[in-house]
């Protein structure tokens, strides 16, 4: 055996361990593991197994799994969280990093269903009817937006701003912003009808309607219904990649338009990380409308061309989720 194939070898094998650890990770989240288990609160494996209605000598091994792991301590069966644990669990402070561990769980499925996934025109989406999208907004997209709440208050937002959110799903980041700064006005518009209903009744829940609005609209073929410095900031997270390839600018040029005083929007670059190489090949088996993450030229092409569209404005960029992400500030003199 030459030293070649062996190297390739250690690197196979390391990799396959790695899958098959976020694997037995995913499971555990699939299973509700991660939404008992605590810190500061033991909880026995029989009770674990008997609350979730599963066979105990899986769940041995699972918690067997996990100690290996560094996610759970294991105290003569008496089962905490560790530090890692926590970071991976309901109750993580670090929601990007959650996020990612939850869009295992369906990116597995998508993989899963490859020999249909890589077909012209389908993806899982299409084939769960989009039901996925219901249980993918609060568990991926929500915790992939809340990191974001801390950036924003870094910035001078006025009490009575006015604050657009195009692509807001049921509008949980728009919660979350209202969490952190209650004396803006809120509006979230987003294609699904299914979310934004979902995310009225949530507000009228919680007695926010004062505060939030939500609207069913298309970011690309409705954006001309909105005029010109008619919000004084604009959110547009996650959202780029869904956008067609020949529209991305415009609606750049639009989100600049809106705003009076300032826009935010991320760009997740392709091949920045494996995570953006493997993430970009799976989100296209994920979902039908996914139109890819951003090359290194891509991103670098909409900096020159950034000033071009309006000479008073200066440009802000912040690393954000876990290094994959940047996030663009685009802020009006």
């Amino acid at each position: 055996m030459t030293d070649d194939i062996k190297t390739n070898l250690g690197e196979i094998r390391a990799f396959t361990e790695e899958t098959w650890k976020g694997l037995a990770i995913a499971a555990g989240h699939s299973a509700g593991f991660f939404n008992i288990l605590k810190v500061d609160t033991p909880i026995s494996v029989d009770d674990l197994a008997k609350q979730k209605g599963y066979d105990v000598g899986k769940v041995e091994k699972w918690i067997s799994f996990a100690e290996g792991a560094g996610i759970v301590k294991n105290d003569n069966r008496k089962i905490t969280l560790t530090t890692k644990g926590l970071l991976i669990s309901s109750g993580s402070p670090i929601r990007d990093i959650l996020a990612f561990v939850e869009g295992t769980t369906y990116f597995i499925k998508a993989a899963g269903s490859a020999e249909t996934t890589f077909k012209v025109n389908q993806s899982f989406d299409k084939l769960s009817d989009g039901k996925i999208s219901k249980d993918y907004q609060p568990r991926v997209s929500d915790n992939l937006s809340a990191a974001l709440v801390t950036h924003l208050k870094e910035h001078k937002l006025e009490d009575n701003d006015k604050l657009l959110d195009f692509g807001c799903g049921s509008g949980s980041f728009l919660r979350k912003l209202y969490e952190a700064i209650p004396t803006l006005f809120y509006t979230g518009v987003d294609v699904n009808l299914f979310s934004v209903e979902k995310g009225k009744k949530e507000n009228i829940a919680l007695g926010l309607t004062d505060r939030i609005k939500m609207l069913v609209g298309d970011i690309v073929e409705d954006i001309n219904d909105f005029p010109d410095n008619s919000y004084e900031w604009v959110t547009f997270i996650n959202v780029l990649h869904f956008v067609p390839l020949d529209k991305r600018n415009i609606l750049i040029h639009n989100l600049i338009r809106i705003a009076r005083k300032g826009v935010f929007f991320n760009l997740v670059e392709a091949e920045s990380s494996m995570i953006g190489l493997a993430g970009n090949m799976l989100m296209h088996l994920l979902w039908s409308d996914f139109t890819g993450f951003y090359t290194k030229n891509e991103i670098q092409q909409i900096f020159a061309d950034l000033p071009k569209i309006n000479k008073n404005i200066s440009v802000q960029t912040t690393s954000i989720l876990q290094g994959n992400s940047i996030l663009v500030s685009v802020l009006k003199k």
